[in-house]
C-alpha cells in the first residue's frame, strides 16, 4: 500500500509533467487521509490555480503556511496568484514574507520589483530587479522588468535598449529569420521586413512607428495578425502589409534584404519624448463602417455616445488584470 510519501512523490512527478487534475487528485487523497500536511496544501493549490480556481486555492496557500510559516516557494505562489487576482498589496506582502526568510532569493527580489511596477513604484521596482541582477548576473527576467520600469519612468533609451532581452523569456515571440539585422541606418534602395509579435493591442502599440521607418527606408514589408491586415493596409499606404499565417506554417518572407522585429522599433524611433511625434492619428477606419456607426449612433439622440472596452488580454492572467464582467457595469449602465 502507498504510503503519504510515496503519493506526495507521485504528486511532485504529475506537476513535473503538467498533470495538474492528476495533481489533484492525488492531493485531496492524502488531505483525505492527513489533514495536516503542508506539501500537500501547497501542491493542490497550485493545481488549483492553473484552473483559475483562485477562491479555493487561497485556502489551501494559508493552510499550508499555517503549518509551514517559513516556507518560501508558498509565500511566493501565494503572491503570484494575488498579483494575478489583482491584490496587489496583498502580493507584495507575501513577496516581503519570502525575502524575510531568504533575503537573497533572486526570484523574490524580482517578483517584488514586478508587483511594485503594478503600482507604479518605479524607483522601488528598479532597485529590487538591480538586487535580482545583483545576485542573478544578466538574467532576462529581471532585465525585462527593469526595462519596463525604465519605460514607465520615461527613460525610454535605456528602456527601448533593455526590452531586447525580451525574447530570452520568450514574449517577442517572433520567428527566426536568416535574413541581416537592421540596425537603424537608411538604406534607401533596400526592402526591410518588419515582423509581428505578442498580441494585437501590442502590434497596434508598435506600429505606430511604421509612418517613421516607411519615411526612411526604400520599402518596408510589414507582417501582422491577419485580423490587422486591412486596417495596416489601409493607414500604412507605402507599405506592403502581409498577414502573418497561422499555425506551423513556414510565414518569414526571404524576398528582403534586411528584417526587424515590431517590438524593436521604438529602439530606434522613440527614444527620447521628443521623439514622440504630435500627430491626430496613424490608423484609417474603414470608411463603410465609420458611416454606418455614425448612422446608428446617430439614431440614439443627443450628447455624447461612450463605448466601454470591458474585455482585453489574450491569456487568463492577462484576463484578469484587463477585463471587468459585464454584470458590474449594470450599475453604471
Amino acid at each position: 500500500m502507498a504510503t503519504i510519501d510515496d503519493i506526495l512523490l507521485a504528486a511532485r512527478a504529475k506537476e513535473q509533467a503538467e498533470r495538474f487534475d492528476e495533481v489533484e487528485r492525488l492531493c485531496r487523497e492524502v488531505l483525505a487521509a492527513v489533514p495536516n500536511v503542508a506539501e500537500a496544501h501547497a501542491l493542490l493549490a497550485e493545481s488549483l490555480v492553473r484552473r483559475d480556481a483562485f477562491d479555493e486555492a487561497l485556502g489551501h496557500y494559508r493552510h499550508a503556511l499555517c503549518l509551514e510559516p517559513d516556507h518560501v516557494p508558498t509565500h511566493l505562489n501565494l503572491g503570484c496568484m494575488l498579483e494575478r487576482s489583482g491584490w496587489i498589496d496583498e502580493a507584495i506582502a507575501c513577496y516581503r514574507n519570502g525575502l524575510r526568510i531568504a533575503p537573497n532569493l533572486a526570484q523574490a527580489h524580482q517578483h517584488l520589483g514586478r508587483a511594485l511596477c503594478e503600482q507604479h513604484r518605479t524607483g522601488e521596482a528598479i532597485t529590487c530587479f538591480e538586487r535580482a541582477l545583483a545576485l542573478k548576473p544578466g538574467w532576462p527576467v529581471a532585465r525585462l522588468g527593469r526595462a519596463h520600469a525604465w519605460l514607465m519612468e520615461g527613460d525610454f533609451g535605456r528602456g527601448w535598449d533593455e526590452y531586447e532581452c525580451r525574447d530570452a523569456v520568450q514574449l517577442g515571440t517572433w520567428q527566426p529569420c536568416s535574413l541581416p539585422r537592421w540596425d537603424g541606418s537608411r538604406p534607401t534602395e533596400k526592402t526591410l521586413l518588419v515582423s509581428a509579435e505578442q498580441g494585437l493591442g501590442t502590434e497596434i502599440l508598435f506600429a505606430s512607428c511604421i509612418p517613421d521607418v516607411a519615411h526612411d527606408v526604400g520599402h518596408v514589408i510589414l507582417q501582422c495578425d491577419p485580423r490587422l491586415r486591412q486596417l495596416f493596409g489601409r493607414s500604412f499606404l507605402r507599405v506592403t502589409v502581409l498577414a502573418k499565417p497561422s499555425g506551423d506554417d513556414e510565414g518569414m518572407p526571404t524576398f528582403a534584404d534586411l528584417h526587424i522585429p515590431l517590438g524593436s522599433l521604438p529602439r530606434i524611433y522613440r527614444r527620447c519624448e521628443s521623439d514622440f511625434p504630435r500627430r491626430p492619428q496613424y490608423l484609417v477606419a474603414d470608411p463603410a463602417l465609420r458611416a454606418e456607426w455614425g448612422s446608428r449612433l446617430a439614431r440614439l439622440g443627443r450628447g455624447p455616445k461612450i463605448g466601454i472596452s470591458w474585455r482585453g488580454g489574450s491569456s487568463t492572467e492577462k484576463m484578469l488584470a484587463r477585463s471587468v464582467p459585464l454584470n458590474e457595469w449594470l450599475p453604471v449602465l
